[in-house]
């Protein structure tokens, strides 16, 4: 069978193997054409030619139909595009959050076929967790026609900070049943399949990269503010971890030395300026209502003077963090995400002013910014769960099948 000779080459331990450089390639990129594929892999182009040929003919890959913007865009004769074959290969993404659970289902070419989401009780445990994530898959490849033998591996976001080389997390305060155990083998266990992990916002930001506000994008600076402020950094299309799994964590850059104590234990942090509640405490003592984020930003969108002072200092305090962490990085692009950004360019416009102020380089051309600051494309968590589905496309797995 076709998915079982991809699944054979995608999970294959030979990884200089030239069958094993396309697949992972297609994998990653989701298509490309055989001129691109023989300079990202460095296979000769005759090795590629005879090469796609014979993966085509096991099905292994296609020629996905060019879409009608493509031909009429096109002049001349187009290269042709590959593509993994998206009935023999499938990803699953998962977001276990506080007290829901996500699933994301994606087949080899990128196509999103199916997302859903259960709620469960809080404090459940990985088993109970587990099992709900069963479900939610057989739910979702009967409701798409795909087949469950085409699983490659299952991605896991994790709402904590995460060890990826050991597939711990350390710690969180929404998942506390879930800390210093061995997640992906759980989940290897029930499923029989690769499981590979990484916190939130570096799924988040592998999202972007492969579906979103960065697509084609090498390197970028990811920042998610929601709850809790979180990040990611993408250096050469990888996700930089660091030694410790950490890099990327801005919610602990410090804005303030003497602002609001933060539960790291440190004084104006910038996730101690951000988090909701800095917000909604002020926001219920000015309207005298019991308030939400939502509606906050909500109000700053229709121009409500006192909301739109909340969400604008808060981004101030995000422009001034993300300047002095872009004054080491030098990110070309940084892409911004978490319900904040349904303040739209309230909170957008006044952290790319803020940005700007303290940056420390100037456009020499036209004086706008040499770092635009772009809202990402999901919202609800979407980034995170297909992010996750992204993790099991572009990376080796740290936990294999059971």
């Amino acid at each position: 069978m076709s998915s079982n000779e991809l699944i054979k080459i995608f999970l294959s331990e030979d990884v200089g193997a030239p069958a094993y450089k396309v697949v992972r390639a297609l994998a990653e990129r989701g298509s490309a054409s055989a001129i691109e594929l023989s300079r990202h892999t460095g296979l000769a182009k005759s090795t590629m030619s005879a090469l796609v040929a014979e993966l085509k003919d096991a099905s292994v890959i296609i020629e996905p139909e060019p879409s009608k913007d493509a031909r009429a865009s096109s002049r001349g004769r187009p290269a042709v595009q590959l593509s993994l074959n998206p009935q023999a290969g499938t990803s699953v993404g998962v977001l276990p959050g506080p007290d829901f659970i996500g699933i994301a289902l994606v087949d080899a070419a990128h196509g999103i076929r199916d997302e859903r989401s259960v709620e469960i009780k809080p404090n459940y445990s990985v088993d109970q967790g587990v099992e709900a994530v069963a479900e939610l898959v057989q739910q979702a490849y009967a409701a798409t026609g795909l087949q469950r033998e085409t699983l490659l591996g299952v991605g896991l976001a994790m709402p904590g900070p995460f060890n990826h080389r050991t597939g711990v997390m350390l710690r969180s305060t929404l998942l506390p049943n879930w800390v210093d155990l061995d997640i992906g083998a759980h989940f290897a266990k029930r499923f029989d399949v690769p499981v590979i992990a990484d916190n939130e916002s570096n799924c988040a930001a592998i999202a972007e990269m492969t579906w979103g506000a960065a697509l084609g994008q090498q390197d970028f600076l990811y920042a998610k503010f929601d709850e809790g402020v979180g990040g990611a950094v993408i250096v050469d299309g990888r996700v930089l971890r660091g030694a410790l799994g950490a890099a990327g964590e801005i919610g602990h850059f410090m804005v303030d030395p003497d602002g609001p104590l933060c539960t790291c234990g440190s004084r104006g942090c910038l996730e101690a300026m951000m988090r909701w509640d800095a917000i909604v405490r002020p926001a219920r003592a000015l309207f005298g209502e019991n308030i939400t984020f939502p509606q906050i930003a909500g109000r700053a969108q229709e121009g409500d003077p006192g909301c739109v002072r909340l969400i604008s200092d808060a981004a101030a305090a995000a422009g001034r963090a993300l300047a002095g962490i872009c004054a080491v990085l030098n990110p070309p692009l940084i892409v911004v995400g978490g319900r904040y950004v349904l303040a739209g360019e309230v909170f957008l416009r006044a952290m790319q002013e803020s940005f700007d102020r303290h940056f420390h380089i100037r456009d020499q051309t036209d004086g706008g910014s040499v770092t635009p600051i772009v809202a990402g494309t999901f919202s609800n968590n979407r980034d995170s769960t297909l992010g996750a589905v992204g993790l099991v496309l572009r990376e080796k797995p740290f936990t294999r099948s059971a």
